[in-house]
């Protein structure tokens, strides 16, 4: 009978657990957690067997967590895709090291083909080629893949492989790379709609004003496409759409383009700002939606709701309360006169200079806000939330994965209560402390006149004077 070894398989568990709450002390991001030990566990797995079969998705886990814990510290800059990329080619690489079945080339192919990829994000192949219209010539030039083909099997010849070993790794190559190629010509200057959707592009530019004396609140409500609001010293409200349609032929992108325009009512002291449309989008059909952006100019005096299905919000100097809600967008707000309040599915939040209090929730994004009032409940479940602001008023700060960053002014004063599972904290501040251990930290500043409550998971917090 085989030997199962329990006492192997148990300290391997244990490596395991131990492992998990190591790194989790270390990296304090359950994102980056997850991928770490998934790789590590796998690799260790792969090194137990005599196939190395867990190698290659050990690899590729682990590449994903150094990928993002580089891309939490920003030091990926504006080249995180290329990045990514070099990182999976280095996972395959690894993997086929570490597998030491030298015949078995897949993993080489996928290597060449993520570098390949990242080496044209920066040189940019599809626009020396001609754009999409190199995609209409395939017929003229696809005899180079051939050519390529069979230059691969003469140096897997030299190298003494076999055409079956090497035919299949050398076909995995030439499809990847003309597929790079031809993904990246076919989008030149194309936006992921138009990926998406189709090719014929259709663009409408249409403006309409309103009277908005005896009114209170503008409300815009927009499910496809970007919002942005700027202040007006005019009586009336002006509004600017910008309607594009992506389609496959022009009949259809007629049809779509036909079936939504903007429009606006007053109802009682509310001035409303919707897409009015015919008939419904058909469920997954790919085309049938247009990008509607909309540009309002807000006279003073109106309070301003925004609900958003997917783009970006942008409001500038609205005097009233704020209130914004959107799946998902990044969302930037400044010069408000009133108080903020923002809940977020997916999206980054940003305020700035905020004459009231501010309240933002987020489930995926990360809440930064600078010279605001007043700071209500700032909550995030993945993302690092920053706050420069003057502190007196109770507030509350929760994050499940991100670190807090807290710039405090001088004439701040409040009672810091932080609180976590896996994080540090870090005050540069004369904080009169009461409590402190690695996970707990519990102080004054100034005279403490209201209790700022700090709660993370896996997240640290650090406390600098402002302007640091």
């Amino acid at each position: 009978m085989q030997n199962r070894r329990p006492g192997k398989t148990l300290g391997i568990a244990l490596i395991l657990l131990g492992l998990f709450f190591f790194v989790g002390n270390l990296v304090g991001h359950w994102n980056i957690l997850t991928f770490s030990v998934a790789g590590i566990g796998l690799l260790v797995l792969s090194l137990q067997s005599a196939r190395r079969r867990f190698a290659v998705p050990g690899a590729v886990a682990l590449a994903i967590a150094s990928f993002l814990a580089l891309h939490e510290a920003n030091l990926l800059g504006t080249r995180s895709d290329t990045w990514l990329l070099i990182l999976l080619a280095i996972a395959f690489l690894s993997a086929y090291v570490l597998r030491q079945r030298w015949t078995s080339l897949y993993p080489l192919s996928l290597a060449a083909i993520l570098l390949f990829a990242a080496v044209n994000t920066v040189l940019d192949f599809g626009t020396s080629l001609g754009g999409r219209e190199m995609i209409g010539s395939l017929s003229q030039w696809w005899p180079a893949l051939i050519i390529l083909l069979g230059g691969l099997l003469l140096v897997g010849a030299r190298a003494r492989l076999s055409t079956s070993i090497l035919l299949g790794p050398a076909l995995l190559l030439v499809v990847g790379i003309t597929a790079v190629l031809a993904f990246d010509t076919a989008t030149q200057g194309a936006s992921w709609a138009m990926f998406q959707h189709g090719t014929i592009m259709r663009r409408e530019v249409t403006t309409d004003t309103l009277d908005a004396s005896r009114a209170t609140l503008i409300s815009v409500i927009n499910d496809t496409g970007s919002v942005r609001l700027y202040p007006s010293d005019s009586p009336q409200v002006q509004i600017q759409v910008v309607k594009q349609v992506w389609a496959p032929d022009d009949t259809q992108a007629q049809r779509i383009f036909d079936n939504v325009s903007f429009r606006m009512d007053r109802l009682a002291d509310r001035i409303e700002i919707r897409p009015d449309r015919r008939e419904a989008p058909p469920i997954f059909a790919f085309g049938s939606s247009p990008t509607l952006d909309v540009e309002v100019a807000v006279p003073a005096g109106l309070a301003v709701q925004v609900t958003s299905g997917a783009g970006r919000i942008k409001i500038d100097g609205a005097t009233r309360d704020v209130t914004v809600a959107t799946r998902s967008g990044k969302v930037e707000l400044t010069n408000i006169g009133g108080n903020v309040r923002a809940n977020l599915i997916s999206g980054d939040f940003r305020a700035q200079n905020v004459g009231g209090e501010v309240m933002a929730t987020t489930v995926s994004g990360s809440i930064e806000i600078v010279k605001a009032a007043g700071l209500r409940e700032v909550s995030t479940t993945s993302g690092r939330v920053i706050v420069d602001s003057v502190l007196r008023q109770p507030a509350s700060i929760r994050t499940i994965s991100g670190d807090v960053r807290l710039f405090v002014s001088p004439d701040s004063s409040f009672r810091l209560d932080y609180a976590s599972t896996s994080g540090d904290v870090r005050d540069e501040l004369p904080l009169t402390a009461e409590t402190r251990d690695r996970h707990r930290f519990l102080g004054t500043y100034n005279r403490g006149d209201n209790v700022l409550t700090v709660r993370t998971v896996s997240g640290d917090l650090r406390v600098m004077r402002s302007g640091s």
